[in-house]
């Protein structure tokens, strides 16, 4: 593993730079706090998508990070990916979406996790969809 808010990368993929950057200072994000992760997510979700904060649990500890390696030649196009969460359930992005795999660490000794994320490009901007479904 590399050090907390880094991750490992193959080789750059175009508009999709910028996720790999947000992924490289996400340990650093959720160590400012809640509060810092909050105003990143209002600021790069996909338009129309409500993280539905209601769900969220506790508060995090004091020094918490959480570490992204992304799998780089997982990334492909999803076409057609029909959103399965919140008010936009049922919808397909009206944007260029990706899929891929990204491995998360957690400092508090929660086992990595392996998830499949999708990301948008939109008007030249790429978006996550985050949706809290505690």
């Amino acid at each position: 593993m590399s050090d907390a808010g880094t991750m490992k990368l193959r080789r750059p993929f175009g508009t999709l730079r910028w996720f790999q950057d947000e992924l490289a200072f996400g340990g650093q994000r959720w160590a400012a706090g809640q509060a810092s992760v909050d105003t990143w997510i209002a600021a790069n979700n996909h338009p129309g998508v409500d993280p539905n904060y209601s769900r969220r649990g506790t508060s995090l500890p004091s020094g918490y990070t959480e570490e992204y390696v992304l799998d780089q030649p997982s990334v492909q196009r999803d076409d057609g990916w029909v959103m399965n969460f919140g008010a936009l359930r049922g919808q397909v992005p009206k944007a260029r979406v990706y899929i891929t795999k990204v491995t998360t660490s957690f400092s508090n000794g929660s086992p990595e996790q392996l998830d499949e994320v999708h990301v948008s490009i939109l008007d030249g901007k790429a978006y996550v969809f985050y949706y809290c479904s505690l």
